[in-house]
């Protein structure tokens, strides 16, 4: 009781200093190390037998020797750094500081033989010193990582994968796969079609040959589980990549690509499965920036079925171009909700929970934010559903975008690009056949003068 009460008075800072943060005994390793360091120096010096006439030069020098470093490591906020992740750059900031410090030291010696005539002591001490005290403090800091990094899990009980792609990524999952023991993964092998890089290893870890081996690896592995890291993979690389994995009668998964890493923070939980959309058979297209910026920037721009597959990467899409404003409208509260989320971070963004089918509503909306650029992406779409309904069909498709043309129309609109289907080429279903009509309906609008009004036919989207 009576040691719990002194406990009680000890600040917060403190007890934050002893038992959390463990400053001291860093500081008190580094103490210890960089004393052992300066006696080791002079040992070294004088053939492991120092002179009587030196050891009182090392017992008054030893002092600043120790202790001008440790200030360094202070100043330069060295122990509020956390062991278990020291890197190249903290040893990089190591070399430097303690450098530094020592040549402090130097500087002082010399000042104090010269002002105060006390004994020199020898030069070779201090480079000894610096080589000798890098060597213990980077490998004390280093050895502790390590040790960190241990892993407890018996060999046997980690999953045994093999990673498709020897570059940054994988090099980034094979490190965090060491770091944490907790993901239950073992790494037995690379897989790279670069030759220059077969039997090279990274992180201990050796590149075992081209995609083409991946059965033979799994089976001489005895793997688990396939890992594709490749997220700069053309759809014709990871047709080829995932035809050697459905070989092999494994699971496999993958790394999303660089669209779903924008933040390129490559972590494990971000691997999943292969999706469609990772093997397209054609490569992307490349989007012409400079006529897409000279229609959107600074413009105020309206996208109907916001809330959509197609409606909702529009509004992705158009805020990178930097629209003056961007009013996203859909009758679909959770989808509006979520997309919401996603483009809070950007200027001018709005959006709003309206039927594009009621005019007055729209009506409002046109002459509140005056839009210059619209894309009309309300409808159905479904195909099954349209012919079991071909009246809600016509209905919704047809007449949502006679309302949404008519106001552009009326309000000045300067762009109106309506979303249509390759489903309207030769209607043979419902839906397709609305969309017809709406496409025919606006190329009346555009023969009457509207040059700016158009209709664009997408094939299936993937996601929709």
């Amino acid at each position: 009781m009576k040691y719990r009460k002194i406990a009680t008075k000890i600040p917060d800072p403190i007890i934050n200093l002893i038992v959390r943060e463990r400053k001291p005994a860093k500081f008190i390793s580094d103490l210890v190390l960089l004393a052992f360091s300066y006696y080791l120096s002079f040992l070294l010096r004088f053939d492991f037998s120092i002179p009587d006439n030196q050891n009182g030069v090392f017992l008054y020098s030893l002092p600043a020797a120790v202790l001008i470093p440790l200030v360094f490591f202070i100043l330069f906020d060295f122990y509020n750094s956390v062991w278990s992740f020291w890197s190249l750059r903290e040893l990089k900031q190591l070399i430097v500081v303690y450098s530094l410090s020592v040549l402090v030291i130097l500087i002082l010696a010399i000042s104090a033989w010269i002002g105060l005539d006390l004994p020199l002591v020898p030069r070779s001490i201090f480079v000894l010193h610096c080589a000798i005290g890098l060597l213990l403090l980077g490998g004390l800091r280093m050895g502790y990582r390590m040790f960190m990094e241990r892993s407890p899990l018996p060999a046997h009980t980690a999953k045994r994968i093999i990673i498709v792609g020897a570059g940054q990524s994988s090099e980034m999952l094979i490190r965090q796969i060491h770091k944490d023991p907790r993901l239950h993964y073992k790494v037995v092998g690379l897989i790279d079609d670069d030759e220059s890089k077969h039997h090279k290893k990274i992180h201990g870890v050796c590149v075992l040959g081209p995609r083409d081996i991946i059965p033979q690896a799994v089976r001489a592995k005895a793997v688990d589980e396939v890992i594709i890291s490749v997220p700069s993979a053309t759809s014709k690389q990871m047709q080829a990549i995932v035809r050697q994995c459905e070989l092999s009668g494994v699971p496999f998964r993958t790394l999303p690509g660089p669209k779903e890493l924008m933040d390129g923070q490559v972590v494990f939980n971000r691997v999943r499965k292969v999706k469609i959309d990772d093997l397209l058979g054609r490569e992307q297209s490349v989007m012409d920036e400079d006529r897409v910026r000279s229609l959107l920037e600074g413009k105020r721009v309206m996208v109907t079925g916001a809330a959509g597959a197609i409606g909702s990467e529009l509004c992705r899409q158009i805020m990178k171009f930097k629209p003056a404003s961007l009013l996203a409208v859909d009758k679909d509260e959770n989808g509006s909700f979520y997309l919401g989320l996603q483009l809070s971070g950007y200027d001018g963004f709005k959006y709003v929970v309206v039927n594009a089918a009621n005019a007055r509503k729209m009506a409002y909306l046109f002459e509140k934010h005056k839009p210059q650029v619209v894309f009309h992406a309300a409808a159905y779409k479904h195909v099954p559903c349209m012919e079991a309904a071909p009246d809600e069909s016509v209905m919704n498709n047809l007449g949502v975008t006679k309302t949404v043309a008519d106001l552009s129309v009326k309000f000045g609109v300067e762009k109106f690009v309506q979303i249509s289907t390759d489903k309207a080429v030769y209607p043979t279903n419902i839906m397709g056949a609305s969309k017809r009509l709406c496409e025919l309906y606006v190329q009346k609008i555009s023969r009457n003068g509207r040059k700016g009004f158009m209709s664009v036919r997408f094939g299936n989207v993937i996601g929709s």
